[in-house]
């Protein structure tokens, strides 16, 4: 009888870890994955967003972009107008998506300037 009793327990531990890993892989599914392999299609998605310009103190330093709908970006440096890169500043900016970039300061989404309005 205690074998049995065993036996089930460890089928029920045994069930319980599995439905744990299929939840956890269906929850990074819908994460977003690593930048595309070289030579795969980028998402260059633009969009124009009016916010507040934010200056992080990690890494070196990072730009953020706290957009006044809630979302916030990360603004690549390379390209960015100078003079929009203050602490503060509100602008309405049009972006591009760059999923094809890394960045240590993981503060957001990394986009880059395409026009300052």
């Amino acid at each position: 009888m205690r074998t049995m009793i065993r036996s089930f327990g460890t089928l029920l531990l045994a069930s319980a870890v599995t439905l744990a890993c299929r939840s956890a892989a269906n929850d990074n599914a819908t994460k977003p994955s690593a930048p595309p392999a070289a030579g795969q299609p980028v998402d260059t998605t633009q969009m124009r967003v009016t916010g507040t310009i934010r200056a992080v103190a990690i890494e070196g330093g990072c730009w953020r972009f706290d957009a006044d709908d809630g979302r916030h970006f990360e603004i690549s440096r390379s390209g960015a107008p100078a003079d929009l890169l203050q602490d503060g500043k509100k602008a309405t900016l049009e972006l591009r998506a760059r999923p094809d970039l890394m960045s240590t300061c993981m503060i957001g989404p990394i986009v880059e300037v395409v026009k300052v309005e």
